[in-house]
């Protein structure tokens, strides 16, 4: 199975790689409370600072053939088949994509995956998540259309199912937050002309939905990354904070992180769970690099995490070392990122600018993660009022 299998149709406008919201346009709400972001200005130098501790950058390629580069596809990780499937999405273009594919952890080898039945027209900015055997795909956008239809995709068969429900439905809308907890799918915010508030919930075993209003304002194309039954989501916004989403309570809350923060009014940048710890960068800005941030949810704090090239595949000229002595990555936006736990790395794919050839940028994070995991135990041990 090749490239060319890709099935795609054309959109109007490059500010749809995402679906719907223009790729400058973010959430205006309050000031940001106080909270200073950390993004200084790049000053290129030609060494890094000595941190003690350093995760290490490389670029590798993957096996088999890959997928055709773009953006705004849904991204859902299968733990149990160690699989990160992709799916849908579109590139610079304008073309839409209908195909999914799925990247082999083990052998860092692509498939393609061949989907049956109910198969949907292809659309960009749909979001999913995994219950049981099945991607939950909900929303998107095509033709200058927004789009409501639910349908799921057997991660065995690939037989695609709609899905028919009743009730309070979230209607719609792209680039929503959808998560799955408890025969329970959850489906948030997003963007379809407007920036849907209301938290809709479908009880899978009734087909019907409800809703609840949590009082916070809306966003769309925000990474999350999820630390037990708890959802943390950053950027969109000018006023800054968290998104945090407990599937347990059915409740949503913002948050304002302490530290140095990275900019709140990023669209689709990555973000991943590590322990409890949320790694964070890239997205869509004017600069062309980018920090990677690391928060800490006990503290409730960023801080940034210092990089170092494997001098084989990258070198420091690859990247841009700020004024702190911080090795930027190129910045990237609706990328894929996920965490290979056997082997202790992050590892980020497609996404946009696009690329003639579908490398995997990796960051080996073994050493850096138990220095700090050690600082946060000296913290905790020497902040007693709060531990």
């Amino acid at each position: 199975m090749g490239q060319d299998q890709s099935t795609s149709d054309n959109v109007e406008g490059d500010f749809l790689i995402d679906g719907g919201a223009p790729e400058n346009y973010v959430r205006m709400t309050s000031d940001r409370d106080g909270v200073v972001p950390f993004y200084h200005e790049a000053e290129q130098k030609t060494h890094i600072g000595d941190y003690g501790y350093a995760a290490k950058w490389s670029v590798i390629s993957g096996q088999g053939v890959s997928p055709l580069s773009r953006g705004g596809h849904f991204t859902v990780y299968v733990k149990e088949l160690n699989r990160v499937y992709i799916g849908y999405g579109s590139n610079q273009k304008g073309e839409l994509f209908g195909d999914c594919w799925y990247l082999d952890i083990n052998t860092l080898t692509w498939h393609f995956f061949q989907l049956s039945d109910d198969i949907v027209s292809p659309r960009t900015g749909a979001r999913a998540t995994l219950a049981g055997s099945k991607i939950v795909v909900y929303g998107g956008y095509k033709d200058r259309q927004y789009l409501e239809d639910l349908h799921t995709i057997d991660i065995y068969t690939g037989k695609v199912a709609r899905v028919n429900t009743s009730g309070d439905t979230p209607g719609p809308r792209s680039a929503v937050l959808i998560a799955y907890y408890n025969k329970n799918l959850f489906v948030w915010g997003g963007y379809n002309g407007v920036w849907p508030t209301t938290l809709h919930i479908l009880n899978t075993e009734t087909m019907i939905w409800q809703s609840i209003d949590p009082n916070i304002s809306g966003r769309t194309a925000i990474p999350y990354g999820k630390i037990g039954e708890t959802y943390y989501g950053y950027g969109c916004s000018k006023s800054g904070g968290f998104v945090v989403f407990d599937a347990i309570q059915k409740s949503l809350k913002v948050i304002k992180p302490q530290g140095m923060a990275p900019r709140s009014d990023v669209m689709n940048a990555g973000m991943c769970s590590v322990d409890n710890y949320l790694f964070y960068f890239g997205g869509k800005y004017d600069e062309n690099y980018s920090n990677v941030y690391v928060y800490d949810v006990e503290r409730n704090t960023f801080f940034i995490l210092p990089i170092a090239p494997d001098d084989e595949t990258v070198s420091l000229a690859d990247g841009e070392v700020n004024s702190e002595g911080y090795l930027m990555l190129p910045r990237r936006h609706s990328f894929t990122l996920f965490y290979n736990d056997k082997r202790r790395q992050m590892m980020a794919c497609l996404g946009l600018p696009e690329q003639d050839v579908v490398n995997i940028n990796v960051l080996s994070i073994s050493d850096a993660l138990s220095v700090i995991h050690l600082q946060s135990d000296l913290v905790r041990m020497f902040d007693v009022k709060k531990y």
